[in-house]
């Protein structure tokens, strides 16, 4: 009788414990974080910039134009980076297709590509323009990201 004591006494806890029509309500109850990452203010830049919305990513930028040697802010990786020149994509059609696009076009792999552009050009409008291609299946802007700089050890 004291082995069927235990398995009884938790069919009865789960018979009229667990009722259906009773809600369970958590004990506690959590509070946002003041130091989250979205309202962390020392992690995110002015919000004085321009956004744009490309590679899969948000940034921020004080420029209103994309152009080589822009620096953004990555809001997702909170870094900084920098606009190399180019846009690379990805894409099954010929080069005799892609050469459409005007640019002077690299193939960097089987179906990736590379278009390289002069110094001045906006990147980003370009970006939106290749994005809306049903030639292109995947597409970003080329990035190079910043190096945190390591706080200088004195002694």
């Amino acid at each position: 009788m004291k082995l069927n004591l235990p398995i009884l006494s938790l069919f009865v806890v789960m018979v009229f414990g667990c009722n259906s029509e009773t809600e369970m309500k958590p004990k506690t109850q959590f509070k946002k974080s003041e130091h989250s990452l979205a309202s962390s203010k020392k992690l995110v830049p002015d919000k004085r910039g321009f956004t744009f919305r490309m590679n899969r990513s948000i940034f921020t930028s004080e420029s209103q134009k994309l152009m080589q040697g822009v620096r953004l802010f990555d809001l997702s990786t909170k870094e900084y980076c920098r606009v190399k020149g180019d846009i690379v994509f990805v894409s099954n059609a010929s080069i005799e297709e892609l050469k459409s696009f005007g640019q002077q076009i690299e193939r960097v792999t089987k179906n990736t590509w590379r278009l390289n552009y002069m110094k001045g050009e906006d990147l980003y409008s370009e970006y939106k323009k290749l994005e809306k291609s049903p030639l292109i299946s995947l597409i970003e802007i080329s990035l190079i990201y910043e190096p945190i700089a390591k706080p200088e050890v004195t002694m």
